[in-house]
C-alpha cells in the first residue's frame, strides 16, 4: 500500500523489532556527539553571512588593503560634566595615551590628535599646549578648534559632557577575530582601570559589537536548550496529565539538541547569530513530531490491550506523515542555498541536517524509549486522564464541512488581498538589531549615533593624477573636488580628509612639508589619509549606523552620481561597512524571499507527489501560502520592512507550518483506502488529527517562547515570527484545507458527472 512517508516509518519499525541493536546505535551517536560538544566555536561577527566574492566585498576588501581596516577601531565614548573644565580635559588626553599604549593597539586619536599645521612652513604643532590653563581658556581653545576643524565636533560634544577616543587595532590582530577580541578585551581593561571615577565608559565599533554577540551566543545555547526542553516537557504534562509522557515525550528533543551540537562540532562550522537557533528549532521540531506519535499511540492504548502492537500501529500510522513533514521542512532549510551566502549555504545544509537528525530521533528514539518503559512495566494501556484538546476536531468539523464554498472562497480571497500588499515589504538593515538588548555596546552605538552622528564610515578613494602625493597641485584639486561633493551633500562636519589640513597651508613650501609628515608617518596612522602605495587618498564620510537601508542606497546612487560628472569619477571607489551592508544584505534578503516562495513550491508539490493527488496538491496551496502572507501583510502595516532573520523565520516557520497539512491528508487518505466516503473521512481525520495539532501547535509555539529570553535581539523577532505563522497555519489547515478539499471534490463530481 502506498504510504506519503515514501516508506521512511519502517526505520521505526524495526527499531521497535530490534530494540537492542537501535539503542546501542543510538547510545553511540550520543557518545560520538557528547565528546565532540566541547569542540562547538562560535563567531560573533557580522559580516559572517556575506557573500565573500561579490564585487561590494571585492570593493570593501580592496579599501582595507589600500589603506586600513576602519571597521576594526573601537571606539570609546567618555561621559563626564568634569570634561568641560580644564583638569577634566587633561584626564582625558591621559585616558587618550594610555588606551594608545594597550596591547594590540596602534594609535588612539581624540580632540587632542587632530593634525595641525603651521600654514607657512607646514611644520605639525599641537593644538592644545601642555599646561591647559583656566576652565575658560581649556574651553576656549576646544571652541577654536571646533569652529577650524568642524569634523572635531564628532570627537567632543560640550552639550552632552561626551568626548570620544578613538583607537585603532594593529594590523597583525585586524583580521583575526579571536585576536582583535582579545586585543579589545585588554584595551577595556586599560583603559577603566586608567579611566577616573567620574569617567564613564562606553565602547562600540564592529569589535566590540563582535565579542558582545560572542558572549551572548554562548549564554544563549545555555538558555535556549535548557529552557526550551523544560517548556516542552512542562507542556507535554499538561496535555497529557501524565510525568511518564512528559519524560518520553522529553527523550527526542534531548537528542536532537545534543546530535545538534555534535554535528556542528564535527564539521567544525561556528555557531553564529543565525544558526544559534538551530539546535532550539530542530529540538521543538522534534517535540512536534514526538507529540503526534504519543498522541496515536496513547490513543490506541485506551481501547485496545498490547501496547506493544499499539505501538506499532501507531508507527505506521503516524510515521508516514512524520517523515513527510522532515522532509518539506528540509526543503524549507535548503531552499537557503539559492542565497549567494557560503554562510547562508551552510546554513542550509546544518538546518536540512539538523530536521533529519531530528527525525531520526523521533522515529527511532521515541519507539525505543516507549519500548523500554514497557519491559520496565512502567507504560500500562487502559483509560487514562483524557488529554487535553481532545474536542477540538468535533468542534471545527461542523464549520468545516458545513461550509465549505464559503471558507475555500475565504481563503482564495485572502490571499490574493495578503499576496498583494506583502509585494510592498522591502529589504531592511539596522545594526543595533544585531546588538544584545541592555548591553554596554548597544548603548554605546546609540549614543555615539546621537552624539557625533554616528561612527560608521562611507569610504572614498580617489585615485591620484599622478606621483607626488598632496606635492602635486592636481592630486590636490582631485581631493578637494571629491571633499567638496561629498561636503555639499552629508554635511562638511561629516568630512574628513587630509584636504583639510592641507587647505591651511599658505605656501608650496607648507604643502610639502605636510606631505613629507604624512609619508613618514608610521604605516597605520598614514593610511588613515593615503593609500600604501601613495597613489591615492582616501574621504571619509561618517554616518549613522541606524540610517535605514533604502536611505543610504538612495545616498550612495546619489553620491556616485555626482562623482560620476567628474573625469575621474567612474575610478573612484566608495565602500565601507555601510555601503557594503546596505548593498549585500537587499541583495541577500532579497534571494531568500526568493528562496521562501522556492519553499512552498516544493513543500506543496512534495505533498502532490507523496500523495498521488493532484486534487491534494491543489487543496494545500491556499492553507499553506495564507500563514506566510499574512505575517508579511503584518509586517507591511507595521513599517513595510523585513530584515535578514525575519525572512529566515518565515522560510523555517513555513516547513514546521506545512506538517499540520501533512498530518491532515496522511489520516485523510488513510480513511480514504479504508473505503469511507470523501465526507466521512474527513470527519474521521478532523476528530483523530485536530487535538494532536492542537497540542503540537501549543507545544511547539510555548517551547519557541525561549526565544524572548535571548539577548540577541534578532532571536526573539525570529520566535515571535513564527508563533504567528503557526498560529494561522493551525487555523487555516483545520479550516480552509478540508474546505478545499471538498470543494475541489465537489468540481470534480460534477465535471465527471456531466
Amino acid at each position: 500500500m502506498w504510504r506519503i512517508g515514501f516508506g521512511l516509518e519502517k526505520i521505526g519499525l524495526a527499531a521497535q523489532r530490534r530494540p537492542v541493536l537501535f539503542s546501542l546505535l543510538v547510545l553511540a551517536l550520543i557518545a560520538i556527539a557528547g565528546l565532540n560538544v566541547r569542540h562547538v566555536n562560535f563567531n560573533g561577527s557580522i559580516l559572517s553571512v556575506l557573500p565573500d566574492r561579490s564585487q561590494a566585498f571585492r570593493d570593501y576588501d580592496e579599501i582595507k588593503q589600500s589603506y586600513r581596516n576602519f571597521s576594526r577601531d573601537v571606539t570609546i565614548l567618555i561621559e563626564s560634566d568634569r570634561l568641560l573644565t580644564a583638569e577634566g580635559l587633561d584626564d582625558l588626553r591621559n585616558l587618550q595615551l594610555d588606551v594608545s599604549l594597550a596591547d594590540g593597539v596602534s594609535q588612539a586619536n581624540s580632540i587632542f590628535s587632530v593634525p595641525d599645521f603651521d600654514p607657512q612652513t607646514g611644520e605639525f604643532r599641537e593644538w592644545f599646549p601642555e599646561e591647559l590653563g583656566s576652565d575658560e581658556d581649556a574651553l576656549a581653545l576646544l571652541d577654536q578648534l571646533i569652529e577650524k576643524y568642524p569634523q572635531a565636533a564628532s570627537l567632543f560634544n560640550k552639550e552632552r559632557g561626551v568626548a570620544v577616543i578613538t583607537a585603532s587595532l594593529v594590523t597583525g590582530v585586524q583580521e583575526d577575530d579571536e585576536k582583535s577580541f582579545a586585543a579589545y578585551v585588554t584595551l577595556k581593561e586599560a583603559a577603566e582601570a586608567a579611566a577616573p571615577e567620574d569617567f564613564k565608559l562606553s565602547f562600540t565599533g564592529l569589535t566590540p559589537i563582535g565579542a558582545a554577540i560572542l558572549e551572548a551566543l554562548l549564554d544563549d545555547q545555555v538558555k535556549l536548550t535548557v529552557f526550551g526542553l523544560l517548556i516542552g516537557a512542562g507542556i507535554a504534562f499538561y496535555v497529557f496529565r501524565s510525568l511518564l509522557a512528559a519524560v518520553l515525550c522529553a527523550v527526542p528533543p534531548m537528542l536532537t539538541a545534543l546530535w545538534t551540537f555534535g554535528l556542528f562540532a564535527l564539521f567544525g562550522v561556528e555557531i553564529n547569530y543565525l544558526t544559534t537557533v538551530l539546535p532550539t528549532l530542530a529540538l521543538i521540531l522534534a517535540f512536534a513530531d514526538g507529540i503526534f506519535l504519543y498522541y496515536r499511540w496513547q490513543a490506541l492504548n485506551a481501547v485496545q490491550s498490547d501496547a506493544e502492537d499499539n505501538l506499532t500501529e501507531a508507527i505506521v500510522r503516524v510515521g508516514p506523515a512524520s517523515s513527510l513533514t522532515s522532509i518539506t521542512t528540509a526543503l524549507a532549510f535548503l531552499s537557503f542555498s539559492y542565497a549567494d551566502s557560503e554562510a547562508l549555504k551552510e546554513f542550509a545544509y546544518l538546518g536540512s541536517g539538523a530536521v533529519l537528525l531530528a527525525f531520526v530521533a523521533v522515529i527511532i528514539g521515541l519507539p525505543l524509549a516507549i519500548h523500554w518503559a514497557i519491559k520496565l512495566g512502567l507504560a500500562h494501556t487502559g483509560m487514562r486522564q483524557t488529554p487535553a484538546f481532545h474536542g477540538i476536531g468535533k468542534r471545527t468539523r461542523p464549520v468545516t464541512i458545513g461550509h465549505p464554498w464559503v471558507l475555500a472562497l475565504l481563503g482564495v480571497v485572502l490571499m490574493i488581498c495578503f499576496g498583494v500588499l506583502q509585494r510592498d515589504v522591502t529589504a531592511e538593515y539596522r545594526l543595533t538589531e544585531y546588538l544584545p538588548k541592555s548591553s554596554e555596546v548597544r548603548y554605546g552605538e546609540v549614543l555615539a549615533n546621537d552624539i557625533t552622528g554616528g561612527r560608521a564610515l562611507m569610504l572614498l578613494s580617489v585615485p591620484f593624477a599622478e606621483e607626488g602625493g598632496f606635492a602635486s597641485v592636481e592630486n590636490r584639486e582631485r581631493l578637494e573636488a571629491v571633499g567638496a561633493i561629498a561636503g555639499e551633500q552629508f554635511g562638511e562636519a561629516s568630512i574628513f580628509s587630509a584636504a583639510q589640513a592641507l587647505r591651511s597651508a599658505r605656501s608650496d613650501a607648507a604643502r610639502e612639508r605636510i606631505t613629507e609628515v604624512v609619508q613618514e608617518a608610521v604605516n597605520e596612522g598614514r593610511t588613515d589619509f593615503i593609500a600604501n602605495d601613495g597613489m591615492a587618498a582616501l574621504v571619509g564620510v561618517r554616518l549613522s549606523s541606524d540610517l535605514p537601508v533604502a536611505k543610504l542606497i538612495e545616498l550612495t546612487d546619489e553620491l556616485r552620481e555626482r562623482l560620476s560628472q567628474l573625469a575621474y569619477g567612474d575610478d573612484i571607489l566608495v565602500s565601507g561597512f555601510p555601503v557594503l551592508m546596505s548593498i549585500e544584505f537587499t541583495k541577500l534578503i532579497d534571494q531568500l524571499r526568493l528562496s521562501l516562495i522556492l519553499a512552498i513550491i516544493l513543500g506543496v508539490t512534495i505533498l502532490g507527489l507523496a500523495t498521488r493527488s493532484p486534487m491534494m496538491f491543489l487543496a494545500a496551496i491556499t492553507p499553506n501560502l495564507l500563514p506566510i502572507f499574512f505575517v508579511l501583510t503584518v509586517l507591511y502595516f507595521l513599517g513595510g520592512t523585513i530584515n535578514l532573520s525575519e525572512v529566515v523565520a518565515l522560510t523555517v516557520a513555513f516547513g514546521i507550518a506545512i506538517d499540520n497539512a501533512v498530518h491532515l491528508m496522511n489520516v485523510f487518505e488513510s480513511q480514504r483506502q479504508e473505503g469511507k466516503e470523501v465526507r466521512h473521512a474527513l470527519a474521521a481525520s478532523l476528530e483523530e488529527v485536530g487535538p494532536a495539532l492542537m497540542a503540537g501547535t501549543v507545544i511547539i509555539c510555548a517551547a519557541i517562547t525561549v526565544t524572548l529570553i535571548s539577548s540577541l535581539p534578532i532571536v526573539p523577532v525570529i520566535g515571535r515570527l513564527m508563533i504567528a505563522t503557526l498560529i494561522v497555519a493551525l487555523l487555516s489547515n483545520l479550516l480552509i484545507l478540508p474546505a478545499n478539499i471538498l470543494t475541489l471534490e465537489g468540481f470534480r463530481q460534477r465535471i465527471f458527472r456531466n
